[in-house]
């Protein structure tokens, strides 16, 4: 297992207990869907071609972190991006579920899916960074671009800017990228939000559509802000110019109020609610149906308000509960 539990890490093996209590809630209201709880051992060889292609020298990573003591992190890039000796084996499962789940997707067996793993992926350069050590993202658009799946559009709505997500994609005609994200100072830490790139910066026009938009949040934002009117219609607008063949969804729910990694605000001011998640979703799905047959693929990124004793109870549940309900929704009004 990555990294199990280390007192002063958020990516921790709790998050998949609340990922697993999600799920267990809403199939049981939904009993129209398919849940995979692991991967076949042909995806998984499939995931290292993929890999390996985007990340060419993590081996060296997993090499390194091979011998650890079981359960012990390793810092694999300063004091928060940790791996150990289960890392390679959950990486490997996130890309395959990722690869089986876009087979599914081309074969018509579905229009949208999701898949929630550790550890998270979109500030993964070619190097491990934030918590991450393969970009998942990346890894699943350029298993998409084998498929035949032309233009990609990468929408992220993470609390924190996707950096290794955008300096993977920003020089490619073929990819958007979109992130909605904080920016600024913490009123909490003082400190600039993580990983405090300008995002005047990152703002990348290319060919037809194509290239970066960034969509900055105040620290102090909430419900109202996050994806508000404006935002939705530069990003419809955006997506239209590019035309997508697929969209894929950095879906990290950090930006829940009482998320331990928010650190935007003071605990229970601002912050997102779990029916906001909802919406947004039902937004994304509604982009996706208009621009191409409904091709979306949710990927889990951060999310780390966990309850040891009742996952059920975690932010990271009730948020995760209402981003399925949002996928499988059919679009609303505004979207």
């Amino acid at each position: 297992m990555h990294v199990p539990n280390k007192e002063d890490l958020l990516d921790d093996k709790a998050r998949m207990a609340s990922v697993k209590a999600a799920v267990s809630s809403w199939s049981t209201m939904n009993n129209n869907i398919a849940v995979f709880e692991s991967v076949p051992s042909s995806y998984l060889k499939v995931a290292d071609a993929v890999i390996a292609a985007v990340h060419p020298n993590v081996h060296k990573v997993f090499a390194e972190v091979a011998d650890s003591e079981e359960g012990k992190a390793v810092s694999v890039r300063g004091q928060d991006t940790h791996a150990n000796s289960g890392t390679e084996n959950a990486c490997r499962t996130f890309v395959a579920g990722a690869v089986q789940m876009l087979d599914h997707i081309v074969s018509g067996a579905t229009t949208n899916a999701i898949v929630m793993g550790r550890p998270p992926g979109h500030h993964a350069f070619q190097k491990p960074s934030g918590f991450c050590i393969i970009n998942n993202a990346v890894a699943a658009a350029h298993y998409a671009r084998l498929l035949k799946f032309q233009r990609i559009a990468i929408v992220d709505f993470d609390l924190h800017f996707g950096d290794g997500t955008c300096a993977h994609t920003k020089g490619n005609p073929d990819f958007l990228y979109i992130s909605v994200h904080a920016q600024g100072i913490s009123p909490v830490t003082d400190q600039p939000i993580y990983p405090s790139t300008p995002a005047a910066v990152m703002q990348v026009k290319g060919p037809r559509g194509s290239g970066v938009l960034n969509l900055v949040l105040e620290p102090d934002f909430g419900d109202d802000e996050f994806f508000s009117p404006p935002m939705r219609s530069k990003i419809a607008a955006r997506l239209k110019a590019f035309e997508p063949d697929l969209i894929i969804v950095s879906a990290g729910f950090d930006a829940y109020t009482l998320d331990p990694c928010r650190q935007t605000t003071v605990a229970e001011e601002g912050g997102v609610s779990p029916e906001a998640f909802e919406d947004v979703t039902r937004f994304l799905v509604g982009q996706a149906q208009r621009l191409c047959n409904g091709r979306l693929l949710s990927l889990l990124e951060g999310g780390y308000h966990t309850n040891v004793l009742s996952p059920g109870a975690s932010g990271l549940c009730r948020c995760l509960y209402r981003h399925l309900q949002g996928l499988c929704a059919q679009p609303g009004r505004d979207e």
